[in-house]
């Protein structure tokens, strides 16, 4: 019995001494007013070399001589009595003699067997700087709260508010007592309390993130909407100790979102109400995105007519040539005018006249492309087979004149709606009142600026574009 219990004794020694080794402040043990452990941060506190310059020093040998008398009474009452001394103030002495003023505690232990003291220190001079560098690292996170652009707060664990920046007092124009508890909800707009207030009480019982929209009343009066966001932060065993959030001012991205919803609605309304099939390309000349009205004609899903996708519905003798000639209009950054036959949905095939141009941002770059696919199946049929081509149906042109300099997306889609009017108009006046068509196929060239061409009957071909008569060039001189 008596030796598991020295086994039991020596194992929690043990223990004790891992514990003391790892402690970052000084810890040592002495019986008798002798040190028999000391740790490394006592040897290295105390200006010492090793442990063995301190052991079998008495304590009293370290402490300052102001302090001594206290501490001895302090070590006779434990040892007669055991227990513990709280933490006071002491002025210890490192090996040099040079002073360290710090806080001591102490406790009766048993060491090996035999009662011992343990006392540990605490470097005042360590903890003035902790203190100072967490005061000043308040300072700063206060400071920088302020800077945030956000309204900042913070709650409680049960979530009754705390704390508001000065930006939120600015804001509201509500006073700090006023603001404290739930007192906050009185600058939110009446129509978004009930949500709001139940929406962050769910949020604090489940302990999860929150997020809402509202409305919050400025000090004038005006309701702008807020983004509000919260997390709790918990301490090491993960409890809550108090909730953490901003309100961010949305209020001019929900204008321009809403408008854009209205623009986007409107041009889908305007698409659906025009027979011309609106659509856009990237950069690069390719289709992307949803194509709502070319969908719906060909018969394709989003994925089989994006990138050059969209060339399968084209009748395979046009297909090609549709192509070639679209990236080199990409390439040059001009207007393209070309005319081919579409597969409808139903399998038939109807002639289009296509305009496409392309929209520029302020350096020139092209950022996409519009068009619009005009159905001229009975016009042409009207016109009959042997008609002169169309005038000025595909002229090249400069990129500052096929392309439109920096517009916005919404302007985008008026672009598109003028651009299907422009080609409907042109189709009616040229188709019409030339009585010419061009070749199936084929890009149809409008003669040179100034040229006073010759009237020759017959189809357009690959470089040899039909030229109009004077008369028609003057009429043409706006271009496609």
């Amino acid at each position: 019995m008596q030796a598991a219990q020295q086994n039991t004794d020596i194992v929690r020694l043990a223990h004790l001494r891992v514990l003391w080794d790892r402690a970052p402040h000084p810890v040592w043990v002495h019986q008798n007013l002798r040190l028999v452990y000391v740790n490394q941060a006592t040897v290295t506190a105390l200006g010492a070399t090793s442990a063995n310059d301190l052991l079998g020093h008495s304590p009293l040998d370290f402490i300052a001589e102001e302090s001594r008398s206290a501490v001895l009474a302090r070590i006779q009452s434990m040892q007669q009595g055991g227990g513990a001394a709280p933490m006071t103030e002491l002025s210890f002495k490192r090996l040099d003699g040079t002073p360290l003023p710090g806080q001591g505690v102490a406790w009766s232990i048993d060491f090996g067997g035999q009662p011992a003291i343990q006392a540990s220190f605490y470097d005042s001079t360590a903890v003035s700087r902790a203190q100072a560098a967490l005061l000043e690292s308040e300072r700063s996170r206060a400071q920088m709260i302020e800077l945030l652009p956000q309204l900042v707060w913070t709650t409680a664990p049960d979530g009754t508010a705390e704390f508001f920046n000065q930006r939120w007092y600015d804001y509201t124009g509500l006073l700090p007592e006023s603001s404290q508890g739930y007192g906050w909800a009185e600058a939110l707009h009446p129509d978004d309390v009930e949500r709001t207030v139940s929406g962050w009480s769910e949020a604090v019982g489940e302990d999860g993130h929150y997020e809402v929209e509202y409305r919050l009343r400025r000090a004038d009066g005006t309701y702008r909407w807020f983004l509000a966001r919260a997390n709790p932060l918990r301490d090491a065993e993960g409890t809550i100790t108090r909730w953490f959030g901003t309100s961010t001012d949305i209020d001019d991205q929900r204008r321009i979102e809403d408008r854009l919803r209205e623009n986007e609605e409107r041009f889908r309304t305007a698409t659906r109400a025009v027979t011309e099939l609106l659509w856009t390309n990237d950069a690069d000349g390719l289709m992307h995105g949803e194509q709502e009205g070319w969908g719906a004609f060909t018969g394709q899903s989003q994925a089989e007519y994006q990138g050059y996708g969209w060339s399968k519905a084209v009748h395979p003798d046009d297909a090609q040539p549709t192509i070639a000639t679209w990236n080199a209009a990409v390439a040059e950054k001009r207007m393209f005018v070309f005319e081919h036959r579409l597969r409808r949905h139903d399998g038939v095939y109807r002639l289009f006249r296509i305009r496409a141009m392309p929209i520029l941002r302020q350096d020139g770059s092209i950022r996409e492309w519009v068009g619009v696919h005009t159905d001229i199946t009975e016009r042409r049929a009207q016109l009959g087979r042997d008609s002169p081509p169309e005038c000025g149906a595909g002229r090249s042109r400069a990129p500052t004149h096929s392309g439109a300099r920096g517009q916005q997306p919404g302007t985008r889609r008026l672009q598109l709606l003028r651009l299907a009017r422009s080609a409907r108009a042109a189709t009616l006046d040229r188709g019409f009142q030339s009585g010419t068509r061009g070749r199936r196929g084929t890009a149809v060239d409008a003669p040179d600026a100034g040229v006073h061409p010759t009237h020759t009957r017959g189809r357009a071909t690959h470089g040899q574009p039909y030229r109009c008569p004077a008369a028609t060039l003057a009429r043409d001189a706006g271009g496609p």
